[in-house]
């Protein structure tokens, strides 16, 4: 009866918010005026550029002209314009007039930024231009700073579950002419493929080497181009995995070598609805989705192979039985942001640990789960317009799941188990120019399971520090180093000497370490990559009774 009323109350919650999204769109479908905004700087022949305060700016159509000056940050923007194309001029005192076509559409914020040219200088000359004298001591970035802890995919629509691995560029480019086709009727599609190739020359059960490998197909329906509904978009996306996992196969340890590892066959992901209101203030959500794809994330955490740290810290999965990875399951969230700067969501998923079984492909529509609920917080330092380029992201969240789990020594069962994580990544040391992503940085977590009883990691641990572009000639590559640790549970490791469960090979588990060492090789803009990574496992399977096991391998992806 407990169980069929929580699946009353998820698909109460599910058929509420999608009436929300629905009305909620329409409604704000009204509005039918656009923004223009942007910055306006100048390039020194070295490459360093300059934001231009009091530059003067003219928006043309045949029969008007809209003006406008640069603020104290060099930015501008221009408010309720009726959709369709301008020419933007923009002038100032110097430098040579410079102006292009934009485009404004409807409910949307479109920017442009404009690149200026000394009038008394061509570009390849030696000469400088010099920072305006309001902004010599403040190398505030222009909005691209908000990328720094990531690639130029941190607002692809498409990059869900691979999102910050790949920039927006196309090994096969424009596909014949189909992805612009297909985008200006609304449609965004996505084709990459990832191999984790990874081998163990020392330490482990036996030597080897494996390559799973992962091709993913998302689609992104921008439902204001293709129905005029604000804000409203739906999400889908298919893959089909293959090959083997180097830590079941030849090592024996708990955190996989390998995130790509996981559900080896065709699989539906992520089929859902978003609707954006209040100028992208609120977001809701329903579908088929995973909890994974918002909470717990981290950009830094991206970079890596090893699957302790790829995209989400991983000690959660092994406390809640109904936390969702990759695979989609019955959800509804809501994501609210009372600033620029924060925001506040919380998600309800179905907590099945059946929706995940190979055999349904991703397809199991039922709802027979307990519910599994996670609430998450954070705050951005730095990262908006005019701000510096630290960049941090700091996050607080703690989730409850009604899954049932067993005491480890008494065999008691109890429904229902919580925990609570922190996660941070800051931006420490910036260089390259000001407009660079480049830069050196720190990121963390800790996730803490408080029920030693009955949830086999208590306290799971990562740090490391990322730099993106060491070298100027290669600014997209990163590196990083990065260590992560779990400590598993007292009554777990009692139960298991006292013979009342059975432990692993090798005696009773107490914490298992990963280090991993990791430089991504960018090329073509991002179109494919190369990752040469290293990775030492020590006291595999938590027991330190075999030898440390050493894992050599690559990450490779293609953006297609």
């Amino acid at each position: 009866m407990r169980e069929a009323r929580m699946q009353k109350l998820l698909m109460s919650v599910l058929v509420s918010l999608l009436s929300v999204l629905i009305l909620g769109g329409v409604a704000d479908a009204q509005t039918e005026t656009g923004t223009l905004r942007g910055a306006v700087a100048a390039t020194a022949p070295e490459g360093q550029s300059h934001k231009v305060p009091g530059a003067s700016l003219k928006l043309k159509t045949p029969t008007q002209t809209l003006e406008a000056v640069t603020d104290a940050a060099g930015e501008y923007r221009f408010t309720n314009l009726s959709p369709g194309a301008y020419t933007l001029e923009v002038t100032a005192g110097g430098f040579k007039t410079a102006g292009k076509t934009v485009t404004v559409r409807a409910g949307e914020t479109s920017v442009e930024d404009i690149s200026l040219v000394m009038a008394d200088a061509p570009p390849d000359t030696d000469a400088e231009v010099p920072p305006p004298a309001s902004r010599q001591n403040d190398p505030a970035p222009a909005a691209s700073t908000r990328q720094q802890t990531g690639s130029e995919t941190y607002n692809s629509p498409t990059a869900r579950v691979f999102q910050l691995m790949l920039p927006s560029e196309h090994l096969l480019g424009d596909w014949g002419g189909l992805r612009t086709k297909l985008e200006e009727r609304g449609i965004t599609p996505r084709l990459i493929l990832v191999t984790d190739l990874a081998g163990n020359p020392r330490g482990g059960r036996t030597q080897g080497a494996t390559a799973p490998s992962s091709v993913e197909l998302s689609l992104y329906f921008d439902l204001d181009k293709i129905f005029g509904l604000k804000g409203g978009s739906v999400f889908a996306s298919f893959s089909e995995r293959w090959g083997h996992n180097l830590s079941a196969k030849h090592i024996g340890n708990t955190f996989s070598t390998q995130q790509i590892y996981g559900f080896q066959t065709w699989r539906v992901i992520d089929v859902s609805y978003q609707q954006k209101l209040f100028d992208d203030r609120v977001e809701l959500r329903a579908g088929r989705f995973a909890a994974m794809d918002d909470f717990l994330v981290s950009p830094y955490n991206f970079g890596f192979m090893q699957n302790a740290f790829c995209g989400n810290p991983f000690g959660i999965l092994l406390n809640a039985p109904g936390m969702s990875a990759y695979y989609g399951t019955w959800a509804a969230l809501g994501k609210v942001k009372p600033t620029k700067r924060s925001y506040v969501m919380t998600g309800l998923y179905d907590g099945d640990p059946k929706m995940r079984d190979n055999k349904y492909h991703g397809a199991n529509l039922s709802m027979k789960g307990p519910l599994f609920s996670i609430s998450e917080a954070g705050y951005q330092i730095d990262g908006l317009p005019g701000d510096g380029r630290r960049l941090g992201n700091y996050k607080l969240g703690a989730w409850y799941d009604r899954s049932t789990l067993a005491d480890f020594e008494t065999g008691s069962v109890k429904h229902g188990s919580w925990g609570y994580y922190g996660l941070f990544d800051q931006v420490l040391v910036p260089f390259g120019s000001p407009e660079s992503n480049r830069g050196f940085g720190v990121f963390g977590s800790v996730t803490v399971a408080p029920d030693s009883r009955r949830q086999q990691l208590p306290l799971f641990l990562t740090a490391g520090v990322s730099a993106r572009g060491l070298f100027s000639a290669r600014p997209r590559d990163v590196a990083g180093l990065a260590v992560a640790s779990g400590y598993f549970s007292e009554d777990l490791q009692r139960a298991q000497r006292n013979g009342r469960l059975l432990g692993p090979a090798g005696g009773v588990p107490d914490h298992e370490t990963v280090v991993e060492l990791t430089y991504r090789f960018d090329f073509r803009k991002g179109a494919f990559f190369i990752q040469p990574d290293l990775q030492s496992i020590n006291r595999r399977g938590g027991t330190g009774h075999f030898k440390d096991a050493l894992v050599l391998g690559a990450q490779l992806g293609i953006n297609f």
